[in-house]
């Protein structure tokens, strides 16, 4: 474990590590962004046939993107436990700048099944690397510095996400094509900045670690025998489960219900970003380096008044002559209303979450921590699955977005109560 006095973000121990999965998250989003205004918008303008609706590809794209880390993260915890990290995040990134270059020519040839392929070689760096990321932290950073380190990743994450999604949505294909090469290119040389991470243990080599979905059971097993670790994973994967929900749908609430030009629907989903980058370092200056659980249940019931707010302005919204500009919209009762109702949401929302993944990562033995992550990547994106089906489902029984965040808002509600009597029951022990 390192020690030093200098900022993390100015520190070897830290600062390339960051860097990379900022470039990661950035070009991740960059690249899918693309593709998906490039099937809606160009190809159509330009006369050329599509081989799926952009509907159709924007669920396919979703779908193939999730898939590996249902298939590859317990096989990634394995690995990463067994090797050094930091050699790995290298060979991860070698291999980003081969998927990037074919991600750089799909665009180009503006295959549709080619860009799908490479957005499912994208979501398996991401399912390799997300068992990385987290459970290198601790090795490099003192204890008292473990939730700091945790909130600026995940708050980089956010914000490298929202870069990725406005650059991706306003540049050409062709210097998107070139972006993602170079940009690739720059991680890789950032990565062998990062200090070595060896394993802490010897993990037994087993033969059927390396096939996928083989371990997938067994690691969600073990990680369930550890209360703390499993109410952590738990919430963690709540959290994704509304994030999942609430992002795919806050579109079509601002055409549909709140009446609103899709500038709007941008800035709602740049204040998702920024709000829950925000609550990451609130959460740690709050807990002042204590990993602690004890915010989560006052922060999931800010995350449904921030949704209350938000029906609030929708259900004052009114029909328009025309759909209402940014400017107008956020400066009408309506918008003030979902602009501070989702802005609590999303703050709340980083409050609840990172003092979780810092548990995530200090909860369970060190030899195994990779393997832990990846329990919790794949409930995670279990619960992603989950609340798309439960969306799609409740959208073709007719149900309107805003009755769906109104069933969101009291869940919440719920799991808070539940997360407050856990509490009382456990004591400072239950993470939540």
């Amino acid at each position: 474990m390192f020690s030093s006095k200098r900022p993390l973000l100015l520190s070897r121990r830290f600062a390339p590590l960051f860097a990379v999965q900022f470039l990661i998250a950035f070009n991740g989003n960059f690249a899918k962004t693309a593709m998906l205004f490039l099937v809606a918008f160009s190809l159509p303008a330009a006369g050329e046939g599509v081989e799926v609706e952009p509907s159709l590809f924007s669920a396919l794209a979703a779908g193939v993107f999730v898939a590996p880390f249902l298939m590859f993260s317990a096989m990634a915890g394995k690995l990463a436990d067994g090797r050094d990290k930091a050699r790995l995040i290298r060979s991860l990134k070698l291999y980003e700048t081969v998927v990037m270059a074919i991600a750089a020519t799909a665009l180009l040839a503006g295959s549709v099944f080619a860009m799908l392929a490479a957005l499912f070689l994208i979501g398996c760096q991401s399912a390799f690397l997300g068992p990385i990321k987290y459970a290198i932290i601790p090795q490099h950073v003192a204890s008292d510095e473990v939730l700091s380190a945790t909130g600026l990743v995940e708050a980089g994450t956010f914000v490298a996400i929202l870069l990725g999604q406005i650059f991706g949505g306003i540049a050409p294909a062709s210097a998107v094509a070139i972006s993602l090469v170079a940009i690739s290119l720059v991680g890789l040389v950032a990565s062998f900045a990062i200090p070595a991470a060896p394993p802490l243990g010897e993990p037994a080599a087993e033969r059927r670690a390396m096939v996928p979905f083989a371990q997938t059971w067994r690691i969600v097993a073990s990680a369930k025998t550890n209360r703390r670790l499993w109410h952590a994973i738990l919430a963690i994967s709540w959290f994704w489960a509304i994030g999942a929900l609430a992002t795919s749908q806050l579109v079509v609430m601002v055409e549909a219900e709140l009446f609103a030009s899709p500038a709007v629907a941008t800035a709602f989903l740049a204040i998702f970003s920024v709000g829950i980058s925000a609550g990451s370092l609130i959460a740690s200056k709050l807990l002042d380096a204590e990993i602690s659980g004890r915010l989560a249940p006052p922060a999931a019931v800010g995350m449904s008044l921030g949704l209350f707010l938000l029906l609030a302005g929708t259900a004052i919204a009114g029909p328009q002559a025309g759909t209402r500009g940014i400017v107008d919209f956020l400066f009408s009762p309506t918008g003030v209303l979902a602009f501070v109702g989702l802005s609590l949401m999303a703050v709340c929302g980083g409050v609840f979450v990172v003092p979780l993944y810092a548990i995530l990562q200090t909860a369970g033995a060190p030899d195994t921590r990779s393997r832990d992550i990846a329990a919790n990547n794949i409930l995670n994106a279990v619960a992603m699955v989950g609340a798309a089906g439960t969306a799609a489902a409740l959208t073709s029984l007719k149900v309107k977005v805003s009755e769906i965040f109104l069933l969101l808002a009291v869940a919440n509600l719920i799991v808070a109560g539940t997360a407050f009597a856990m509490r009382s029951r456990a004591g400072a022990q239950s993470p939540v």
